[in-house]
């Protein structure tokens, strides 16, 4: 091999910084454990220490770079210290595209196979091979879901309760006011799944 073939350690990262010079947006997400993570020109940044309105930054590849930055107020206050390895937007990407899908899954009524797709239909492709399996990525989403009042599911949105009775064989639902409405109708119509749906999931629902 040539010289050419093995540049050394400081000339490949150079190179490395004029391709990925448009990766100098900050961001910060959060780790596995809850704690934050800063993403600055392709490189992955977990916290030393903070004092005040400082923060104090270590590259996250530390048992082979010391590299170091710092924020005031979640702002680069100076050039950080020199890598000795190149950046990786491309690994640093999974990673927020996992907090999003979990930021979605915590607000969102979606289905967890929707919240996927949608945040992964803005993926590169050099990202995509990064990323976990589908039905990982569904896992996460389900895991991340908070847990759900039973009572709720019984409250209309207004707050009415919608479950009028209930025993082991039949449930019915309403409420007091639709009851009212349908008391004052003269005629009402009324319809049924009972020829396509097994026992305990019909439906007979009444309309007025």
């Amino acid at each position: 091999n040539s010289p050419t073939d093995n540049p050394p350690v400081g000339q490949l990262v150079n190179w490395t910084k004029s391709r990925h010079a448009e990766v100098s947006i900050t961001e910060f997400i959060k780790t596995e454990r809850g704690g934050r993570k800063l993403l600055y020109k392709g490189y992955a940044y977990i916290i030393d220490r903070t004092r005040k309105e400082k923060t104090y930054w270590r590259c996250t590849n530390r048992k082979l770079c010391s590299a170091r930055q710092t924020t005031i107020d979640d702002e680069i206050s100076k050039t950080p210290s020199e890598h000795v390895h190149p950046p990786t937007p491309i690994e640093n990407h999974p990673v927020k595209v996992m907090e999003e899908i979990k930021l979605r899954a915590g607000r969102a009524e979606q289905l967890p196979s929707s919240i996927v797709e949608t945040v992964a239909s803005d993926i590169p492709l050099s990202v995509a091979g990064c990323l976990l399996k589908m039905g990982s990525l569904k896992r996460a989403v389900r895991r991340r879901r908070p847990v759900i009042n039973k009572d709720e599911l019984y409250k209309t949105p207004r707050g009415d309760n919608l479950l009028l009775y209930r025993n082991d064989e039949v449930s019915i639902f309403g409420t007091v006011k639709n009851l009212e409405m349908l008391s004052k109708k003269s005629e009402c119509f009324c319809d049924g799944t009972f020829n396509c749906a097994p026992l305990g999931k019909q439906l007979y629902p009444i309309h007025a």
